[in-house]
């Protein structure tokens, strides 16, 4: 993680938060009785993962200006699945993805804490059964 701070800021406490989603969408012909039909569109969306954790304390009330550079490293869990996004043109949609969200928090209720957001790919685990196959 990279800080670039060109004033001292009231905070001292930066979080991480790792948030993992699925969306779905599709449409359902409805046929009625009189052989006429309407379209009913679906859609679903449901938060599956949620983690924020403190990766850094500064023991004081602001941060001093300057740049920073704060290594970090987390395990997702085993289970979760791969990200993904699959569609067929205006019929459905399906797709499960990751963001990771940076903050450095504000201790100072008339400053706005720092963000910043950006994707994360997660690939699944492979079985240890699974060997890579060799070309001869």
């Amino acid at each position: 993680m990279f800080i670039d701070l060109h004033k001292d800021y009231p905070g001292n406490l930066i979080f991480l938060h790792i948030k993992g989603e699925e969306n779905s969408q599709w449409v359902e012909r409805v046929t009625h009785e009189d052989q006429s039909f309407t379209d009913k569109e679906h859609h679903g969306h449901h938060s599956f993962y949620d983690n924020k954790f403190c990766v850094y304390d500064w023991h004081s009330h602001y941060l001093p200006h300057g740049q920073f550079e704060i290594p970090i490293s987390f395990l997702l869990q085993h289970h979760l699945p791969g990200s993904f996004s699959e569609h067929e043109d205006h019929k459905w949609s399906a797709d499960i993805h990751y963001y990771l969200e940076a903050e450095l928090k504000s201790n100072d209720h008339h400053v706005e804490s720092m963000r910043y957001r950006q994707d994360l790919c997660v690939r699944e685990l492979l079985e240890k059964s699974i060997q890579p196959v060799h070309a001869e």
